[in-house]
């Protein structure tokens, strides 16, 4: 039997995302905050945007490793049973190992200090021993069961000869066998993985680190009644401290989407009542409302800025430029976003670093854009993402470089001055919510929507870890001190802090 892999590639509905644009109204694509408060729900293979994976692909008959390995493999004691495997290590050394019949690669590799992890100890939960096994030995594989395709469909660097080492167990007629480590392996949720975790009143969407504490967030809830007609939310002060997760202050508001800390004393929340409310926290981290600004008709999505700008967006597509001292209204962009007397809700949007009079906006109308304030005119457009832009993260150092992240499962590199073709793209398995830079540039935290939380090396720009410990939407995330991050997820209500293992 074969173990060369149908590499099933997910693959954007653009067929599906025609339709949407004509059927707007029944066809949503799973946030569950459109500007109708409509929660926001498709056919398992239309939920991501993606095909399934098994469409298109032969029916594959189950099968499983021998019943008896050896999980702590000793030497061969006859030429009879040593069976020789080579293992190519990460810097491309070969290593040859004399194992027996019925070893299993893994262990074997374990006991002989080659380094494949095997997070969950060979139960079939990760994809952290995934190797690449030498072309001309594939066939004489059993072929991989559903569970060990479902693992590697996860693993960075895919490859037709990927399998999972605690998946093959020697035989005789492997002698020789050849066996490559991948560059690099992705870590999923396992038991003991979760640090500490704690319910919120109202569903949980967006989670900000406080400025100059290491350990504290605010978090972010809205909720839509049973009912459909009010809505409910609130904004907390959260400490993690001793693998718990403190309550330190709550502010009950409307519903807010989004969140941002002008300084350590003040914070922005982007509201469902259409106002932009500031939030002053004191020395003890008590939550006391300042100010709020009625902006929309529609519910106010997105917000980001710096000292001196503060922008935010909308379900009828328009931005706004606020003066954050006063709140006074600067500018305003209406139909940044939609087409044919509709607005698209804008979800991305975030300021320029390298110069404030650009905002970057991201819509449901799938276009990326980049907006001059002082016109206000767009001034360049993509229409690279397949499906609705979700996120968008500027870098911070170099100039013109900016971060998209969409429902089409994807974040997109670009150079702005050429937004015709990305400079890189990697894919997370899910709606790419948020995307949040960690503090010296090197990693990115995603808000993977249904795949759950991950870790991008930003130099590779490959997922090195993923996280599913939350059992709903991915939502919100950020980066707290040493390797920490906090995430939060929205129907199950729940605030969860783990390590990130950077």
């Amino acid at each position: 039997m074969s173990c060369i892999r149908h590499i099933s590639r997910s693959r954007p509905l653009t067929s599906l995302l025609k339709l949407a644009s004509s059927t707007r109204e029944n066809l949503v694509v799973s946030p569950p905050l459109p500007s109708s408060d409509i929660t926001r729900s498709l056919s398992v293979s239309v939920i991501s945007g993606t095909v399934s994976r098994s469409i298109g692909f032969p029916t594959r008959s189950l099968h499983s490793t021998h019943s008896t390995f050896h999980e702590h493999p000793s030497d061969p004691i006859s030429e009879e049973e040593t069976v020789r495997i080579t293992y190519i290590l990460r810097d491309g050394t070969p290593r040859t190992i004399a194992g027996r019949t019925g070893d299993n690669v893994m262990y074997l590799a374990h006991k002989h200090e080659i380094e494949i992890e095997g997070a969950c100890e060979a139960s079939l939960a990760c994809c952290t021993c995934h190797v690449y096994v030498e072309e001309a030995y594939c066939d004489l594989l059993e072929e991989a069961c559903e569970d060990e395709e479902d693992m590697l469909d996860m693993a960075p660097e895919l490859r037709e000869n990927s399998r999972l080492s605690c998946q093959i167990i020697l035989e005789k007629k492997l002698d020789g066998i050849v066996v490559e480590l991948p560059r690099i392996t992705r870590n999923f949720y396992v038991d003991g993985h979760m640090l500490a975790s704690r319910k919120t009143k109202f569903t949980a969407d967006s989670i900000e680190k406080k400025p100059g504490d290491q350990f504290r967030f605010a978090c972010a809830t809205y909720q839509l009644d049973s009912e459909g007609t009010e809505r409910h939310g609130d904004i907390s002060i959260l400490e993690y401290h001793e693998k718990s997760i403190n309550v330190l202050s709550v502010l009950e508001v409307e519903g807010v989407l989004d969140l941002l800390w002008r300084d350590e004393t003040q914070l922005f929340g982007a509201c469902a009542s259409g106002e932009l409310r500031v939030v002053q926290i004191d020395k003890d981290c008590v939550l006391n409302e300042k100010t709020a600004a009625s902006l929309s008709d529609g519910i106010l999505l997105a917000v980001d800025g710096c000292s001196d700008s503060v922008v935010t967006s909308d379900t009828l597509g328009s931005i706004y430029l606020i003066e954050p001292d006063t709140l006074k209204l600067k500018t305003t962009i209406t139909s940044a976003h939609g087409a044919q007397g509709w607005g698209a809700e804008v979800w991305g949007l975030a300021l320029d670093r390298h110069d404030t009079n650009l905002v970057y906006s991201g819509g449901d109308d799938c276009l990326l854009k980049c907006h001059d304030l002082r016109t206000p005119h767009t001034i360049s457009t993509s229409r690279y993402h397949t499906m609705g832009v979700c996120c968008i993260s500027p870098d911070p150092v170099s100039p013109h470089q900016i971060l998209s992240g969409s429902y089409d499962e994807t974040v997109v590199h670009w150079d702005t001055r050429n937004f015709r073709e990305p400079l890189r793209t990697v894919s997370v398995g899910g709606g790419v919510w948020r995307i949040k830079r960690n503090h010296d540039n090197a990693h990115l935290l995603i808000a993977g929507m249904h795949s759950g939380f991950h870790v991008v090396d930003l130099e590779e720009f490959v997922v090195t870890q993923t996280y599913t410990g939350h059992e709903s939407l991915a939502y919100g995330a950020d980066w707290l001190s040493e390797g920490f991050v906090a995430t939060c997820s929205f129907y199950d209500n729940l605030v969860s802090v783990w390590h990130s293992g950077v």
